[in-house]
């Protein structure tokens, strides 16, 4: 089993921007494509504010990385458009960072993997942003 930790990034300038009601439509569309990119088996869990994980079921870390870099890519060629009471269908763009560990090379339990795709996910904010890191073996 895979998990990963997703983080849109810049949604703090989302919401400063359209306001709070236009991160929760482009939060609910960034699920949506989530939901469509990864396979059925796989799970998505909102894990607080714009963070979500992915659960890949019986997955390895390269097709895992591969199905994250891809919805990278597809964001990166379609904004998701939001329609708001004081907006009108605004097209956003919007990229994220994600971190992954395996269970259970990286963590032996849920608290270790989610601990050690967090800072998966650190390092690929502080390296730029807009990709996906994988969690270094102990």
């Amino acid at each position: 089993m895979i998990i990963g930790i997703l983080d849109i990034d810049h949604f703090k300038f989302v919401n400063d921007t359209y306001g709070h009601q236009v991160g929760d439509i482009i939060l609910e569309n960034f699920a949506k494509v989530i939901l469509e990119t990864v396979r059925a088996s796989d799970y998505v869990i909102r894990y607080g504010g714009e963070e979500i994980v992915v659960l890949f079921i019986n997955s390895e870390m390269q097709g895992s990385k591969a199905t994250l870099e891809r919805l990278l890519e597809q964001l990166a060629n379609n904004p998701l458009h939001t329609i708001a009471d004081n907006q009108n269908n605004t097209p956003i763009y919007i990229s994220f960072s994600a971190g992954l560990a395996e269970f259970p090379i990286q963590g032996e339990n849920g608290d270790q993997l989610l601990k050690e795709a967090d800072k998966a996910l650190y390092e690929a904010k502080t390296s730029g942003r807009n990709q996906v890191r994988i969690a270094p073996n102990p």
